[in-house]
This record gives C-alpha cells, structure tokens and sequence, in this order.
C-alpha cells in the first residue's frame, strides 16, 4: 500500500487511465481534479512504478496546478 492507501496495480491503472483522458482530450484539469480528489501525488505514482510514458503526462498537468 501507497501512502495514498491504494496498492501499486491499482495506482498504475489509475495513472494509465488519467493520462491517456489527457493525451485524447488535452484536459489536464481533468488529471489534477483526480489526483487531488484521491489525495495522489506523484511520488506516490513513482513509488508504485507507474511507467515513465504516463508520469510524464500528469508531471506535466501536476506542474501548473495551484498547491492543494
């Protein structure tokens, strides 16, 4: 478990789903609103090995948003 309280599979899906909404639809709100909404950072994502294509995506869409 994650200190997010969610296992690495789950996280992995969780950041592959967000990221591809993102690629398809270029909704970053979309990524930030998810991850504040489930109390996920990033480092949680990489702790749970979330591949490097997906991380990058929601870096990206993490980057602008105001602290939460």
């Amino acid at each position: 478990m994650t200190s997010a309280g969610h296992d690495p599979q789950w996280l992995q899906g969780f950041a592959a789903g967000i990221a591809a909404i993102d690629r398809m639809h270029d909704c970053p709100s979309f990524v930030v609103d998810a991850m504040y909404g489930d109390g996920i950072g990033v480092a949680d994502l990489q702790r749970a090995g979330v591949e490097p294509f997906d991380l990058d995506v929601i870096r990206k869409a993490m980057k602008g948003a105001p602290k939460r």
